[in-house]
């Protein structure tokens, strides 16, 4: 007996739960046997690729999301993603970074398939290059693909964070306005 699912399996599961469907409207839903979809989840039984498609393009995700070839949902996910990219490539150049794509262009002497092929694969290993970045001093090293990632989360944490403290504490600390000679309403007991 399996100990963990397969990717598929957790992700149909998670959107599923995301969606607080039953199973019962999770069939009606993608058109599938409520059988079916149980034992996809319970990763008993693995579907067809047409099958794959049919499911992501009702649940408004890709088929590599499904089938765990990428951790983006759909490509408006992507799109805001690679903008978040460029936001935070043009903030670290503003402080005086030259950053670079580490890796660009086809592969020297591979077709325009093979290079396509090795550029997705590339996609999901957390070690490919993303940057080249040089500092004003002329170092140069390599952000990978796993770095961004935790970059880009550790920023979004931190403004997460923030917010909540200024929603909770507020950002200025207001100051009480006192009339000269007057009382603190604060000072006075109106039950002596």
């Amino acid at each position: 007996m399996k100990n963990e699912l397969s990717l598929f399996a957790q992700r149909l599961k998670d959107l599923r739960s995301e969606g607080n469907y039953t199973l019962e409207e999770f069939s009606k839903k993608l058109d599938l046997p409520a059988q079916t979809i149980n034992r996809y989840e319970l990763d008993q039984r693995t579907p067809k690729i047409d099958t794959v498609d049919q499911i992501a393009s009702k649940l408004n995700v890709s088929s590599d999301y499904l089938l765990g070839k990428t951790d983006y949902k759909n490509w408006e996910e992507l799109a805001s993603n690679i903008t978040q990219l460029e936001s935070l490539e043009s903030y670290i150049s503003s402080l005086g970074y030259k950053i670079e794509p580490a890796y660009q262009g086809a592969v020297s002497g591979s077709s325009q398939e093979e290079s396509e092929r090795l550029a997705m694969e590339a996609d999901s290993d957390p070690n490919f290059p993303t940057w080249k970045v040089t500092t004003k001093q002329g170092n140069t090293f390599i952000v990978s693909l796993a770095e961004h990632e935790q970059l880009t989360n550790r920023v979004k944490n931190m403004i997460e964070y923030e917010l909540q403290n200024i929603e909770t504490n507020g950002y200025f600390i207001k100051e009480e306005k006192k009339t000269p000679g007057a009382a603190n309403t604060k000072d006075l007991d109106c039950n002596q």
